[in-house]
């Protein structure tokens, strides 16, 4: 139990603070570069790297407020706690940076997007609905990105302001999500219906969707902005 606790609760010295964001920058440049030339460059100095930085800065206030802080980590517990296969669906960084330098090959991409985020920080144009308010405490801005309609919101705005990163960051990585859990699903099903030909026969409706072993149900566990995306693949 202390140490599914320490999994899901991870230190300030193990989240890093501004200084190691900071360092991490010269080796995000590097693999930036080698994977996607400048328009890697600038994604993972940028916008991946801006990403850990804000991270940092809000570590500690989320370590001291908030009974929840990642359910990734705690999802990974919760699978050792019955020894549940685990399967990674995300792409790898380089992979991510590949797929997003291919699809903002052109300039204009970062300068639309560079123009995007100068007027959202002037306040000309409504900011992304994902972003914490002026004066939100954490707890609320917790609360508020686990509600659907912030996702929904913000899925929205991504694709109205950066239409070519949003497909590579959501709606590719809907199809990636979807196509996974649908394959585990299909696997099960027919590992299943072989255990049980050789058991005593059942009505076929009941024995395709019989699960008598925890292993055999599989628990897609995304992130909230992905939700609809995923759904919609796995109903088609």
């Amino acid at each position: 139990q202390q140490q599914q606790q320490q999994q899901q609760s991870p230190t300030p010295k193990q989240i890093g603070g501004p200084m190691a964001a900071a360092g991490s920058l010269p080796g995000l440049a590097a693999e930036g570069w080698s994977k996607g030339g400048w328009s890697g460059l600038v994604f993972a100095t940028v916008i991946i790297g801006s990403s850990l930085m804000k991270r940092s800065l809000t570590a500690n206030e989320e370590m001291g407020s908030l009974p929840r802080r990642n359910e990734f980590s705690a999802a990974i517990a919760a699978a050792d706690a019955i020894g549940a296969r685990v399967v990674p669906a995300d792409l790898e960084v380089d992979e991510l940076i590949q797929e997003v330098a291919q699809a903002c090959s052109s300039p204009f991409s970062w300068l639309q997007l560079a123009y995007q985020v100068a007027v959202q920080t002037m306040c000309l144009v409504p900011m992304d609905p994902i972003r914490r308010l002026p004066d939100e405490t954490i707890v609320d801005w917790a609360e508020r990105r686990r509600d659907i309609r912030t996702a929904r919101a913000s899925r929205h705005h991504g694709e109205m302001t950066a239409p070519e990163m949003s497909r590579v960051l959501v709606n590719d990585r809907d199809a990636q999500f979807a196509a996974l859990c649908s394959s585990a699903v299909n696997k099960n099903k027919t590992n299943n219906n072989a255990s049980n030909s050789n058991s005593t026969k059942t009505k076929s409706s009941i024995r395709k969707y019989q699960y008598n072993d925890s292993s055999e149900v599989v628990v897609c566990i995304i992130g909230l902005v992905h939700l609809d995306g995923v759904v919609e693949r796995l109903e088609q």
